[in-house]
């Protein structure tokens, strides 16, 4: 056996922390004496001790680990795995939360900036053959510096893009007269080097390569949150985002042509896609297609 003193030694951990350990039925010692209250530990609780460790790192609650522990977790390696797993979907929830606050807070430095340095406001080309999705999308923007200009259909787009020669283009994909993407491939012709984020109500992976290829580099689906347009004006305006061509090339042709039996991408999902496009084209990239296509057969 060992004594409060030496596990906590070996372990790296306070002995308070043993103390509370005991306290709270987290860790009970095997013996503690009856003259000074002196506690101690088996050889078989150092390595529950580490497993208490490694799991607080996980962010764990001390309640959780008490559950799991007393729930035979440490015997059962599968109940442990499913606690992990569970684990790792929060903090990828948390991931997605605090990279959202990250993009909001440059955002806003960015708009300071702007201002602070008399940066004139970028101008946007709005296009949505819908009227009330021009005002929504415009009042958006100019309550955060942008400068709007509006488009009803891609012929429209087409023309306003070679009198206003905005900075950015929202295009809608499905519009009367001319749809986006083929509005989107003549306002390319004028200028290869417009940034253009398409917008749909169906994120459907090939409309989605279809216009990407047609030259959009971002798309988002409708309904939206005020965030996500915002985050993909800074991301095609100030990154400058690149596709690698192989890349692109290789989840078209894994995808194939057939889209029947397909159901519509999330945002999140189409985030992945978009993120991938940008990847050097290697074994890693090849396994994140083959999840894509998991996801979308």
């Amino acid at each position: 056996m060992y004594t409060i003193g030496e596990i906590s030694k070996i372990v790296k951990t306070s002995v308070d922390a043993l103390r509370y350990y005991d306290e709270i039925s987290l860790l009970k010692p095997v013996h503690v004496e009856e003259s000074n209250r002196y506690r101690y530990y088996s050889k078989e609780q150092v390595s529950q001790l580490l497993l208490i460790i490694e799991l607080k790192q996980y962010g764990f609650s001390l309640d959780a680990i008490r559950e799991l522990l007393h729930n035979g977790a440490y015997l059962d390696r599968q109940r442990l795995k499913l606690a992990l797993s569970a684990r790792v979907q929060q903090l990828e929830i948390e991931k997605n939360a605090l990279e959202k606050t990250i993009a909001s807070v440059n955002r806003r430095i960015n708009e300071i900036e702007r201002d602070e340095k008399g940066i004139s406001a970028k101008k946007i080309l709005v296009v949505d053959d819908v009227v009330f999705m021009r005002q929504i999308l415009g009042e958006i923007l100019e309550k955060h510096g942008y400068f709007v200009v509006t488009a009803e259909n891609g012929q429209q787009a087409v023309d306003k893009f070679a009198d206003e020669q905005p900075d950015i283009v929202i295009m809608d994909i499905k519009m009367p007269i001319m749809d986006g993407i083929t509005a989107t491939k003549k306002i390319k012709e004028i200028d290869k080097d417009a940034k253009i984020v398409a917008l749909s109500a169906k994120g459907f992976l090939p409309v989605i390569l279809e216009i990407l290829e047609q030259g959009a580099r971002d798309f988002v689906v409708k309904p939206f949150q005020e965030e996500t347009i915002l985050d993909a004006l800074i991301r095609i305006y100030d990154v400058n985002v690149t596709f690698n061509e192989q890349t692109f090339q290789a989840i078209k042709k894994e995808f194939g042509e057939d889209n029947t039996n397909n159901e519509p991408m999330s945002q999140e999902m189409i985030s992945k896609v978009l993120q991938l496009c940008t990847w050097e084209y290697d074994e890693r990239t090849r396994e994140e297609i083959k999840e894509i296509m998991q996801y979308q057969s």
